[in-house]
């Protein structure tokens, strides 16, 4: 069975010398203005899976606070919110 291509992404501050130590090799990578770097890795052995680092600092990084701050106090109703 297969699910095609996977891209986890996850917030990033040793994991990508970590990765490149586990074989991983860095296919792209940039920086976003003051919303940091990302890096998209690959690794030979894992045929069709990208996996995406994100640094999360500045603009970004609160962005992604206020989703986590709405998550620990979301009671379960209201499932659609706007952001602003």
């Amino acid at each position: 069975m297969s699910f095609g291509p996977r891209r986890p992404n996850w917030p990033c501050s040793s994991y990508h010398a970590d990765l490149l130590a586990q074989g991983y090799v860095e296919g792209h990578a940039g920086w976003i203005g003051g919303r940091g770097r990302f890096s998209y890795c690959v690794h030979e052995e894992v045929p069709g899976s990208i996996v995406e680092l994100s640094e999360f600092i500045g603009e970004k990084a609160a962005y992604f606070e206020s989703i986590a701050e709405a998550a620990r106090t979301w009671d379960g109703g209201d499932p659609i919110r706007r952001r602003d």
